[in-house]
């Protein structure tokens, strides 16, 4: 039974799994978290030959959010230089398709999922996860899936990709958050715009979304306030996400 070993978020994990061409994608799809040679004992999982990879990839992205030793924020984030921009907000709200959008854009990829801020240096990293896609989201973004190797089928319902396959590169370290933005959704036919929002609004809004504010909470208000303090804080009306992602680009353009 082959066995992959990643690392996330500082948590090593073991994924045991049943069937070696399952195990040969995901060790692509999780090329981008390569495991420590002095790492602890990891977490095992074990992975079902019948199961689809957007599951495994689901259930490993919540042990290792759960473990998690920065503050996490539910977000998208996305970077030009070292710069970054966050937008939080739940699932289905359009944060991976808008991200991909910003890829496309010649943006660099922090996450689709979790904004993570030190909790010492409110730093923020890179978190990136491969990207999955309801298919007319990625025909909206304009991506298409690399070839998969033959005996792998692609999950039912969603498109996973990795920044490779969309020709874009992980933001590297060190990265200061410079915008939050707090998206509406418009019509998908209208003009996406940017205005100027609340830094309370900001605030209230990480700290609703976090993964793990619960475990330091002081410290996570704190922290949350500072680093919204040195940011801007805008509005997002979406409307078309490419349209969406060249008003990011320009924004960093700008600030960078």
């Amino acid at each position: 039974m082959p066995t992959l070993r990643v690392s996330l978020l500082g948590t090593p994990f073991a994924l045991d799994c049943a069937d070696p061409d399952l195990a040969a994608e995901l060790s692509r799809l999780l090329a981008t978290f390569p495991a420590g040679p002095a790492d602890p004992e990891p977490v095992r999982l074990p992975v079902a030959s019948d199961v689809d990879i957007g599951v495994v990839l689901a259930e490993l992205n919540a042990a290792a959010l759960a473990r998690a030793g920065c503050l996490a924020v539910h977000a998208g984030m996305v970077a030009g230089g070292s710069q970054a921009i966050a937008f939080p907000g739940p699932s289905g709200t359009g944060k991976t398709t808008l991200t991909v959008a910003c890829l496309l854009a010649g943006l660099d990829y922090g996450s689709d999922e979790a904004l993570c801020l030190d909790w010492s240096t409110g730093a923020a990293r890179p978190y990136p996860r491969p990207l999955a896609l309801a298919p007319a989201a990625a025909e909206l973004a304009g991506a298409r899936p690399a070839a998969r190797p033959a005996g792998v089928a692609a999950p039912p319902a969603e498109i996973v990709l990795t920044v490779a396959d969309i020709g874009a590169r992980v933001a590297a370290e060190p990265l200061a958050l410079a915008h939050v933005l707090l998206p509406r959704r418009t019509d998908p036919g209208g003009a996406a715009a940017l205005h100027p929002a609340p830094r309370g609004a900001a605030v209230a809004e990480l700290l609703r979304r976090s993964f793990t504010a619960h475990h330091r909470p002081q410290q996570a208000f704190a922290l949350t306030h500072r680093v919204v303090a040195a940011a801007s804080t805008w509005y997002l009306d979406l409307g078309h996400p490419r349209d969406a992602a060249r008003l990011l680009a320009e924004l960093l353009n700008r600030t960078g």
